[in-house]
Formats: structure tokens, sequence, C-alpha cells
């Protein structure tokens, strides 16, 4: 985590110069066609200085409070002609503004007394670069999808496995296409093991992604260790946060942690809060909807029925299927 963190400080500071030299070029540039602007900017801080040299030696008063007016009143006047210069010349009239890459926190990636929701956009974006997702989802993905592994013998009154995963990987792909705020991709894949239930996640993962959205992908054990070790003081792990912050939050094999009265309530904690801020959720786990909600109460078995979209992947092992494959 620390050469993340590093590698997100190194990004502020890129911006902040990047974005400096941006603002001192175009300051050039202004000043060369329009000498008033550098005239008003020189202005601007001989005043300031002149100022707070009279606030040094006078103190308070009325007369400190006279000059004062007139000295925010000339800035006005100062600053309206300025920004009529700018528009009169083709020029936005924010256009000497400084810049920034994030308004919010101005490129130090905190906001007030918090750490800036871009800081954890980035250390999420980091994450899933440093984890080899990257490689993955490009292995796992909707056009690698071969439906051909799964049988497509019918299972008793069920359709095929592979009519199934048909209907499944069309379904994720509308999902994903119609994602937004008002409408999150959020789903949970449930099988036994080997019935593709990863890959299909992360289908699912790199199409939200193709999108421009930040992912944070955790398995259900490392996700509830690292909240339970910050909840007692044993680390200062983001992993809570970033389950909170990320546009699309991916828990693998929900069902295999340690399940206790705080894992349950910071999971029912990030799913209610994911559901408030329409944050598209996917979830893959080896249990069935009938043992989830018997695991995990009423309260979060009722957000998995009304917000959660269950798709169930049947069949053989496909990875046995796969591995004979490749050997003939």
């Amino acid at each position: 985590m620390d050469d993340i963190y590093s590698a997100v400080g190194r990004m502020y500071e890129k911006d902040r110069l990047q974005n400096a030299e941006t603002a001192d070029a175009r300051r050039r540039e202004v000043y060369e066609k329009i000498p008033r602007i550098q005239e008003i900017d020189d202005t601007f801080s001989k005043s300031s200085i002149d100022m707070a040299r009279l606030a040094l030696t006078q103190g308070g008063g009325d007369s400190m409070k006279q000059r004062l007016d007139e000295y925010k009143a000339a800035i006005s006047r100062l600053n309206d002609e300025k920004t009529a210069l700018l528009t009169e010349n083709g020029y936005p009239a924010d256009y000497l503004c400084p810049i920034y890459t994030c308004p919010v926190c101005k490129d130090t990636g905190v906001d007030g007394t918090r750490k800036c929701a871009c800081f954890y956009n980035r250390i999420i974006t980091q994450n899933y670069i440093l984890s080899g997702m990257a490689d993955i989802l490009r292995a796992e993905n909707f056009d690698t999808f071969n439906a051909n592994v799964y049988s497509d013998t019918a299972v008793g009154n069920l359709p095929s496995p592979r009519e199934n995963a048909l209907k499944i990987a069309k379904k994720i792909k509308q999902m994903a296409a119609e994602q937004s705020r008002e409408k999150p991709c959020s789903m949970i894949l449930t099988g036994q093991t080997g019935t593709g239930k990863t890959f299909m996640c992360n289908c699912a993962a790199k199409a939200l992604l193709d999108k421009g959205l930040s992912l944070y992908y955790t398995s259900a054990f490392s996700l509830f260790n690292d909240i339970s070790d910050r909840h007692f003081g044993r680390s200062d792990s983001d992993a809570y946060t970033m389950a909170l912050q990320c546009d699309v939050l991916v828990i693998d094999d929900l069902g295999v942690e340690i399940g206790s009265n705080i894992t349950n309530k910071y999971l029912l904690d990030i799913i209610n809060q994911r559901i408030r801020q329409g944050g598209s959720t996917i979830i893959t786990t080896n249990q069935s909807l009938k043992n989830l909600l018997e695991n995990y109460g009423d309260r979060i078995g009722s957000r998995f029925i009304q917000h959660y979209t269950v798709f169930n992947l049947y069949g053989s092992d496909i990875r046995v299927m796969c591995a004979g494959s490749k050997t003939r």
C-alpha cells in the first residue's frame, strides 16, 4: 500500500507542476497581447503589500476600515476591467484563474479535514494496475467469452448450462451498457466452483471499466480482514473507504470470510451507502441465495433481493473441460 500512496502523491505533484506551467504560459500569452492586464496584476500585488503594511502600522479603527473599503472597491473595479479585457479579446473570463485537475481539493488530495474523493479514486486505480487485474481483464471479457465450454445438455427442467450462460452474459452486457447512478449495475453471481462465476464477473467489470468508471476489486476475506484490523486499531487500511468511494465494487467469494456481528455491520453499511449513492456492486459466491439470506440475516438479505440481480451458473466444472481441450 505504501507504494500506491507514493505513486498517488507523485501524481498530485505532477498535476500541480503541469497546471502551474499551463497557468504561467497563459499569463505570458495574455500579458504580451494585452499589456494593460499585466499593469492591473502588478497593481493587485502592490496594493496587497501596501494594505498589509498599513494594517501593521495603524492597527484597526475607523480610518483603517475606510481605507480597507476603498481598497476593496478599487480591486473590484480592476477585476471588472480585467474580465472585460479578456472577453473582448476572445478569452474566457476565467482564463487566468488557477488551474486544478480537481477543483474540490485543489490537487492536494485533501477536502477540508478529510481525504478527497479524487484521492480514493486514484488509490483504486493504482491498486487495480498494481494488482495485475489489467492483464486478467484483457484475457477475461465479453470478447473472449466462449459459451461452448458449457454443456448443451439440459439439466432436468432447467435450460442447458450453455443456454443459461448465454442468457446471463447477454443480460449482464445489457446491464453494463445501461449503467448509471439511477440504474446501477449490481448483481450476485452464484454457483458451484468452476461454473464460470469469476469469468462472468470479470466480463462485467471490464465492460464497466471501459465506461471510465473506477473499480475496486477485492476478495470478501481480504476486505473484511482489513476492515476488522482497522476497527480494532491494528492497521490504518483504507479498504472500507475505497469500498464506499469507488464507482464499481467487486467482492469475490462472499461467504468464505469468518462472519461476525462486526463484519455484518460493515457489510450492511457498505451495501446501504452504495445503494444511496447509485454505485454498482458485483458479488460472487459459492453459496445459494437461500444460504446467503440465512447467513447474513433479513436486513442484508432484503437489500440483495430488492437491489441486486441474481444469476445462478450451473453445470460441470468448465475448468476441467477447458484443460481437457488444451491437451487434445
